[in-house]
Formats: structure tokens, sequence, C-alpha cells
């Protein structure tokens, strides 16, 4: 459901340019020949599984994925609080906020995919990671380290293949990506600030020692783009099989 607006005032997604963040794109605009529209209220929703849906840890409102939009919903109020989308109206597939609340990071569910992370209080897509997914289609999972400097994104197209990117998203640097070729990676979570666990099909439980990539990442080095022969087990740095 929407409305007119007056032109020249800003939509809920007509991102702001962030200096601090200068390898995003410029910011777009939504407009037509009647002028600009807002996103009063949205109906539906397009949740597969539980990525789709995530807790501010802070206040404990949601946000959701409805297509291209995100929803920010407050069950204590029982009402939509506002809406984010993607910058190219792609539709969107899982979600998470940060440890603090600050952050919301998203990944896409279409070919070569991007990581989109957003500042939720001002509404500023702050980051549009890409070509850590290659062609593969749709990122099933998303998760921010606890000191919310990290993000690691899993992509999945086939029963038995996935990805798993770890990004330095402030600066935009593609820490390491690995193609794993003997299961499905379906979830990951951060153990710390530089461990990542990976669960998915076919058994797979593996733990990943970051701290050396981070250390790269630090000094502006993107880490290996991996990709080991099939039936291989793989690793970013130690990883080990439960």
């Amino acid at each position: 459901k929407a409305k007119q607006n007056k032109p020249g005032r800003e939509t809920p997604w007509t991102f702001s340019k962030n200096p601090d963040y200068p390898f995003i794109s410029p910011p777009q605009t939504l407009s037509s020949k009647i002028g600009r529209m807002n996103l009063e209220r949205v109906i539906g929703n397009s949740i597969r599984d539980k990525q789709g849906i995530t807790v501010d840890p802070t206040t404990g409102d949601l946000a959701y994925t409805a297509g291209c939009v995100v929803v920010f919903y407050s069950p204590k109020r029982n009402r939509q609080l506002q809406f984010l989308s993607s910058s190219n109206n792609r539709p969107l597939l899982s979600l998470a906020y940060s440890l603090d609340g600050r952050f919301l990071v998203a990944g896409e569910g279409t070919r070569q995919p991007s990581v989109l992370i957003w500042n939720v209080e001002s509404g500023d897509l702050l980051a549009e990671l890409r070509g850590g997914h290659g062609v593969i289609t749709g990122i099933r999972c998303v998760c921010f380290s606890p000191d919310g400097r990290t993000v690691a994104s899993v992509s999945g197209a086939t029963g038995t293949e996935s990805r798993v990117s770890v990004w330095a998203w402030q600066t935009g640097l593609l820490v390491s990506s690995i193609r794993v070729k003997d299961s499905l990676v379906t979830t990951a979570a951060f153990l710390s600030d530089t461990a990542l666990a990976t669960a998915g099909s076919q058994g797979h439980l593996r733990t990943w020692d970051l701290s050396p990539l981070l250390a790269l990442a630090a000094a502006g080095i993107r880490g290996p783009l991996v990709d080991p022969p099939h039936g291989e087990p793989a690793s970013l740095r130690g990883g080990r099989r439960r």
C-alpha cells in the first residue's frame, strides 16, 4: 500500500552517501512523473526459513524479508516500524542483526548475490559487498561477529556445494572465500571475533580459525580464494570437521 508524496522528500529506500564508506555506489532515488512515493505498509512476507527473520537483541523488535524489502515490526506495539530495500530491488533471502542492534546485514536471493549492510537507526545503506559468491544463487545465511566488524555469508546452489565468505565490511574487503564441495552449508555462527562455525548436510559441522586472515585484512590484504578439489575437506584456516 503506497501513497503519493510531495516532490523533493526522501523515500524510506533513498540512501544517502556516507563519507565514511567511500566504496558504496552513489545514492539512488525512486521517482516518476507523478512524483515520489512512500511505502506505508507491507502485507505478507517472503520468509523461507529462520534465516529470513531476525530479532534485535536490544529491543526485541523483529526484522523480516518481504521480497526486496526488509520490514521492521514491533510485537509490543503490534505495528510495522520502518522499511528498507535493496538498491536494485533484488529479493532478499537472509537477515541478521549485529549484537548491539546498530546494524542489519542481508543476503540477496538471486544469481551473483550481494551482501547488504544498513545502519538501522538512519536507514543508510553502508555497504554493498559483491564478488564473494560467484554465480551461486542466493545467500542462505549471514551473521556478524560479536564486535560487529566482520560479516560471514553462506551461499549454495546445489545439494552438495556451498561457498563461505568472510568480509571486513567497513572497508569493503573480502577477507576470504572458499568453495565447499562435499556438503551444503546451511547456517553459520561466530564463536568469537576470530572463530566461525558452519553446519549443513552430510554431517557437516566445522570450525574456522579466522585470526590469521583478519590480521591480513587489518593491513588491507585479502586472503585466499580457495576452490579445493572435490571431496577434500575445505579450510579457511584450521577448519575441522566434527
